[in-house]
C-alpha cells in the first residue's frame, strides 16, 4: 500500500486505488482487500477527508457505498462482482473465478447469496435495524446510525421475519455445500481449489462471530453490532463453517488484518 489519499487526489491518480472504511471491517470491503492480497495487487488507499466534498465521492462512482476500487481512468468497480472481474482481469492467476461453466455459474451463485440484495450482508443488516430501533438493552448500534442507513436497505418492521429467514436459509446452504464438498474430498465451496466465494465467506462470516481482537482491530461499537441476539440465528452458525472461515484465513488471507 502506498500512503492514503483522498478522493481528490485518488480521482486524479493512476493505478489501483482502493476506498474502504478504516476500523470497520465491512465483508465487501474485507473481500476486496482479501483480493488484492491474493494476487499480490499493490494499491494505494484512499478515504473521504475534511477537505472533500462529501458529494465527491457519488459525483465520481454514482454511489456513495464502500469498497470503491479503482484503476486508471476506468469507471471505478463498486459492485461485489465488478471487483472480482477487475482483480481477475489485472492479474488472470491465481484464479478466483472458475474455469469451468459449472463453476463459475455456482461459484457466482454462492457469491449472490452472500453479497447481493437480501442476500446474507445485506439481511443481516435488516436484523441489526431491527435491535436499533427496538427498546432492547442489548441495542449496540445508535438509533441515528440506523436511521441513516435503513432507508438505503428499505427496511420496514414487515421485512424483519423475512431477512431472519434469508439468514438462516444462506448458513444453511452453506454448511450443506461445505458438507458435500468435504464428502468430495474438497476443502473449498466450489471445485477443489480457492475461489472468490471461499473469500466472501470467510469475510462475511464476521457478521456473525468477528475474528478475535488480536487478528482483525476493530472500532468497538462495530464488534458489538456485529452480533444477533437470536438463538435461530446463531445456531444456523455451524462449527463447520466457523472452521472453513479460519482455513481461508490461515491458508490464503493475511492475518493480522491490516487497516
Amino acid at each position: 500500500m502506498g500512503e492514503t489519499l483522498t478522493i481528490t487526489q485518488a480521482r486524479e491518480a493512476s493505478g489501483l486505488r482502493l476506498m474502504t472504511v478504516p476500523g470497520v471491517p465491512t465483508p465487501w470491503s474485507e473481500a476486496a482487500k482479501g483480493f488484492l492480497y491474493l494476487k499480490g495487487l499493490a494499491y494505494q488507499p484512499f478515504l473521504q477527508s475534511q477537505e472533500d466534498d462529501a458529494g465527491l465521492l457519488r459525483e465520481w462512482t454514482g454511489q456513495t457505498s464502500k469498497p470503491v476500487l479503482a484503476f486508471n481512468d476506468e469507471p471505478p468497480a463498486t459492485g461485489w462482482s465488478e471487483i472480482v472481474h477487475l482483480v481477475e482481469r489485472l492479474r488472470p492467476e491465481p484464479r478466483l473465478i472458475p474455469e469451468e461453466a459449472s463453476d463459475r455459474t455456482t461459484m457466482f451463485g454462492l457469491s449472490h447469496e452472500l453479497c447481493g440484495e437480501m442476500g446474507f450482508g445485506w439481511s443481516f443488516r435488516l436484523l441489526m435495524f431491527d435491535d436499533a430501533f427496538s427498546d432492547s438493552p442489548t441495542k449496540p448500534l445508535p438509533r441515528q446510525v440506523a436511521e441513516n442507513l435503513a432507508p438505503k436497505y428499505h427496511w420496514s418492521p414487515g421485512a424483519t421475519a423475512l431477512a431472519k429467514a434469508r439468514v438462516i436459509e444462506i448458513l444453511e446452504t452453506f454448511d450443506r455445500r461445505l458438507a458435500g464438498q468435504h464428502a468430495l474430498g474438497s476443502r473449498h465451496l466450489v471445485g477443489e481449489t480457492l475461489c472468490a466465494v471461499d473469500v466472501y465467506w470467510a469475510c462475511f462470516c464476521a457478521l456473525l462471530k468477528p475474528l478475535p481482537e488480536e487478528l482483525c482491530a476493530t472500532v468497538e461499537i462495530i464488534r458489538q453490532s456485529y452480533c444477533i441476539h437470536d438463538d435461530e440465528v446463531n445456531g444456523a452458525l455451524s462449527q463447520r463453517l466457523l472452521d472453513h472461515r479460519d482455513f481461508v484465513y490461515e491458508a490464503y488471507l493475511e492475518l493480522p488484518v491490516r487497516w
